[in-house]
Parts: C-alpha cells; sequence; structure tokens
C-alpha cells in the first residue's frame, strides 16, 4: 500500500472544494482574503514598514 503524500492530499482537498460549487468557492476565497490580510498587515504593523503622517509606526488595528 502506497504512503498519501501532503501534495496528494492538497490536491484531494483543493478538489473537494471545488467540487462543492460556487458557494463553497466563494467562501474559500473570502477565507484566503481575510488570512492574507492578516498575515500582511501583521507583518507591516511589525516590521514598521508604512509610517503615518507624523512618522509614528502604525498599530495593527490602523494596518488591518
Amino acid at each position: 500500500m502506497r504512503k498519501i503524500t501532503l501534495s496528494q492530499q492538497v490536491r484531494y482537498f483543493f478538489d473537494k472544494i471545488m467540487a462543492r460549487g460556487t458557494v463553497a468557492l466563494i467562501g474559500a476565497l473570502a477565507i484566503l482574503s481575510v488570512i492574507l490580510i492578516v498575515v500582511i498587515s501583521a507583518i507591516v504593523a511589525l516590521v514598521g514598514v508604512a509610517p503615518d503622517a507624523d512618522g509614528q509606526t502604525l498599530s495593527f488595528g490602523k494596518v488591518a
């Protein structure tokens, strides 16, 4: 019996979501968008890449 690899599991999970229809696909895209926004906002807040008008670094709440 072959061992199922992680890439095969990810492909199967993706295929299951695609098979559920449009609503599931839109929901998955919404979740991925929120995750992306939170990760990028955290990076910007921690690194201090985007200072505000006063020269202060922005907090996570202001970045997101």
